[in-house]
């Protein structure tokens, strides 16, 4: 059989016109359909069979015509035989006029049809279930490895005393939740669907998203459908939405499907109470079984549990020991591995057990690097483990078209595959391939009929870890896109991710979408996600307007999703100087009586202190996020930048060790803890040299540079060199940041601060004015004058006193921001020791240095 899947295709005679168009959209290597594979007028049983047997899909074109042929009929009963034989990958029908679906025979009518006539819709869904049969192709079921908890499932639904309609399992992502239900279910219900309904509730999404969702996945509406139920659904009532949405449920569970309900983190609220409507909606449940699963990442409080007794609360925890010693075997035996033994075993599960899509993941690079190179190296395995909870990409073997994947993914959400590739602009076979390798390595997910990025990598740093590669690439297929889903009709069905998207793709662009649905099928979260991927992307004037388009659809989000726009429109207004939105922005969340909004308030304005260099409110504003939360990871790093700006180094370095156990391996804060430990060892430059924790921490900067595309290795280098004095080496660094880096203020900040300690080489001192004007034009360049003005005041101050222009220097310290009182006082100090140190005679000075001394620095 040929290495990749071929579609059968069925259909009368008459029906010829259509199935030629459609087979000329696919390649002919991918078809068998009677005028490419039979000789004319020697079409045979025989002839049929073998054709058959070269196929994977099956592909039935309905119609009046073709339910009426005998050959049809014919090819339908070798099918049926080849499908129940399990030697048939799939069945694909299609109705292209008003056939009803009783017409149908029984065993098709079990097979998802679609009723269309639109020849690109064909073709591109049968193009997308050959590419899902390639990625197939000799693939072996993931083992499962038992746990505990199944027990504890069973006996709550098995208690006599309350019917239990829902489960809500907790964990975080890839630990086993979805597997461990579904074993456990497959074993108490045997008939039931366990695929089912399976949809994924994002945050900034509440209940009228999940009804959406719901709705599209079991209905297959058509596009004009789809019109209506749009229209109808955006009068509803909180009260009838919940309603209509415990109904369905109940619908989708007579028809014993499951439906997997996964959420993120907004499904509660800071208290640990669910969302009203949420709710709700699980007091409403009427189904007789649990058949709603809800896949979430925290447990409600036990308050919010015992209101909700008809519900079963699970926490799924990490692997036991010698669960991860058994899935580790499993793994590398499903990969090829040939029998590692228990020596290596133990080695593996000491650096990563208990987690079951980590130790997937892990085996698939232990795989790759081969036994005798891990036996070797291990260090090398250490570093791509230390990695996977951040950034599963570093260490593995991506292809181009991988890695464009990714982006698009994390750009548009959910995809259909069948949009996938037609928007991508590849070959089908390489886009299977490329999806099978980010599936087996956990970075896509399949959920129900579309793709999406997993959960734990939709991150903002990840969104600009490919963008130098791959913005071209999501430009052009935006354009497909918008190609693509002009061209259905309103009798062809349709996904909801192909909704979401064309609607998305249609906001960010500024044009009307081309479904032609109206205005009522935009809810705010629309102009929420499309705002935040704005903001990540660093094109903060486009996520103003776009917040402040979903604060306008404010009935449609949920309280989270509010806070969350208020957020964004803050933090970008301060970014854009619009003061009018960052004032709005303030406002609205001082009204909102929550933590989470009160954490905001002070963070935006903590992160407008520092903005505009006012670093003395900028601590403050940040400790107060802190009293509310000190595990907030934001404020943590921003405090300890501001300190070490300021070069309260010992301050500073107790914030960034917390802030890095909070997200290992984030640059920025590794960069900062480093910057710390260098200036507060840098006395005993021989312990410097030799400290084996600031080495550690250098590997880690090196592989984060890498893996998030930063660079603060080469600036941090240079520092560390400067510390040891040994300046040459230190100028070869600083110079390498500048050249990697010629837009960044860090990079000319550490040579000219090295230039500075370099007092005996007149041209090398005078030249760090060259730097102090190139940081000047990157801060004017990037509206950033004010967050450096504290930097560029220290460095001219400095830059003044190296030359033993006191007087000068003391003028240079109105450039420090009246905001900056504890860097002004240090500054202070500095000329005044360097006055008495020089036995200053210059009255002036004199007279500033006496009040210094005396303790009377003007703030």
């Amino acid at each position: 059989m040929s290495k990749f899947a071929k579609a059968f295709i069925s259909h009368s005679s008459v029906d010829k016109p259509l199935v030629e168009e459609v087979a000329s959209k696919v390649s002919a290597a991918r078809w068998e359909i009677d005028s490419h594979t039979f000789e004319a007028g020697n079409k045979s049983t025989t002839e049929i069979q073998a054709a058959l047997d070269r196929s994977s899909l099956f592909v039935l074109i309905a119609s009046a015509n073709s339910m009426n042929s005998d050959w049809v009929r014919t090819e339908l009963e070798l099918a049926q035989h080849l499908l129940y034989g399990r030697k048939l990958g799939g069945v694909l029908v299609f109705i292209i006029d008003g056939t009803p679906a009783g017409d149908l025979p029984d065993w098709v009518r079990m097979h998802v049809f679609v009723r269309t006539s639109n020849c690109d819709r064909i073709a591109n869904i049968v193009r997308t279930k050959l590419f899902e049969l390639d990625a197939a192709k000799g693939i072996q079921p993931k083992p499962f490895v038992s746990r505990k908890i199944q027990s504890e499932i069973e006996t709550k639904i098995a208690d006599l005393n309350r019917q239990i309609n829902a489960l809500y399992v907790s964990g975080v992502d890839g630990i086993g939740r979805r597997s461990a239900v579904a074993n456990k279910l497959k074993s108490l219900f045997p008939g039931i669907d366990l695929t089912g309904i399976q949809v994924s509730i994002s945050d900034g999404e509440g209940l009228i998203e999940t009804f959406r969702k719901l709705y599209f996945a079991f209905r297959g509406p058509t596009v004009a459908e789809a019109k209506v139920f749009f229209e109808k659904i955006s009068d509803y009532s909180k009260e009838k939405l919940v309603e209509e949405t415990s109904s369905l449920l109940y619908e989708i569970g007579e028809e014993k499907m499951l439906v997997w309900l996964k959420f993120d983190y907004d499904i509660l609220d800071d208290n640990g109470n669910f969302q009203p409507e949420f709710h709700l909606l699980l007091k409403s449940l009427k189904n007789r079984r649990p058949t709603v699963v809800l896949c979430a990442k925290r447990l409600p409080r036990f308050q919010e549990q015992h209101r909700l007794t008809n519900v079963g609360f699970f926490k799924i925890d990490g692997m036991t020991d010698d669960e991860s010693k058994r899935l580790w075997i499993y793994a590398l035996d499903y990969l090829g591995m040939q029998d590692p033994d228990t020596g290596f075993i133990a080695m593996l599960c000491q650096h990563v057990s208990g987690h079951p899509a980590m130790i997937w993941t892990a085996a698939e690079f232990v795989a790759l690097a081969k036994k005798p190179a891990i036996e070797a190296n291990p260090r090398e395995l250490i570093e791509v483990l230390r990695a996977l909870s951040l950034s599963l990409v570093d260490g593995l073997n991506l292809s181009e078209t991988a890695k464009c994947l990714l982006t698009l993914f994390d750009e548009l959400g959910a995809i259909d595959p069948s949009d996938l590739i037609e928007i991508s602009g590849e070959s089908d076979q390489s886009i299977a391939m490329a999806v099978n390798n980010l599936l087996s390595l956990g970075l896509l997910e399949t959920e129900g009929d579309h793709l999406r990025l997993a959960s734990y990598f939709r991150s903002a740093r990840f969104r600009k870890q490919f963008s130098a590669e791959t913005d071209g690439f999501l430009i052009e297929a935006r354009k497909r896109l918008l190609a693509l889903t002009s061209t259905y009709t309103a009798e062809d069905n349709i996904s909801f991710a192909t909704v979401d998207v064309s609607i998305t793709t249609s906001i960010l662009q500024g044009k009307s979408s081309p479904l032609g649905f109206s205005e009522r099928a935009v809810v705010g979260s629309h102009y929420l996600r499309v705002a935040r991927g704005c903001y990540d992307r660093e094109k903060y004037d486009e996520s103003v307007g776009f917040a402040t388009a979903a604060l306008e659809k404010r009935h449609t989000l949920t309280d989270e999703a509010v806070v969350e726009c208020l957020r964004l429109l803050g933090m970008a207004a301060v970014r854009t100087e619009q003061r009018d939105s960052f004032d709005y922005a303030i406002a609205e969340l001082s009204r909102i009586n929550t933590a989470q909004a009160k954490r905001h308030v002070h963070f935006i304005n903590g992160f407008d202190a520092r903005w505009n260099g006012e670093f003395d409110r900028a601590e403050s504003e940040f400790g107060e996020t802190l009293k509310i939360n000190q595990k907030d990871t934001h404020a943590l790093r921003e405090i300890a930048q501001v300190l070490a700006v300021r070069e309260d180094f010992s301050s500073a370095e107790g914030y960034a060790r917390e802030a890095l156990t909070r997200t290992p391996g984030n640059p920025f804060v590794l960069d900062v803890l480093l910057q710390c430990l260098i200036e507060r060892r840098k006395t005993n430059m021989q312990a410097l040299a030799d400290d084996v924790e600031v080495e550690d921490l250098f590997l880690q900067l090196e592989v984060a540079d890498r893996r998030e595309r930063t660079d603060f290795i080469n600036a941090r280098n240079a520092h560390f060199y400067a510390a040891l004095k040994n300046f040459p080496e230190a100028m070869t660094w600083a110079d390498r940041a500048v050249r990697g880096s010629p837009n960044k203020v860090t990079a000319f900040a550490a040579r000219a601060e090295i230039k500075l300690q370099v007092r005996n080489d007149e041209a090398v001192l005078h030249s760090v004015d060259t730097d102090i004007r190139h940081i000047k034009k990157i801060a004017d360049e990037s509206k950033g004058v004010r967050p450096h003005a504290g930097l560029l005041a220290k460095l001219k101050v400095r830059f003044e006193l190296a030359k033993g222009h006191l007087a000068t220097a003391i003028k240079e310290l109105d450039g420090v921001p009246r905001g900056n009182f504890k860097l002004r006082n240090k500054l202070s100090v500095e000329i005044a020791d360097e006055a008495v140190r020089r036995n200053e005679r210059d009255s002036d000075v004199i007279d500033f240095t006496n009040r210094v001394l005396s303790g009377k620095v003007a703030k």
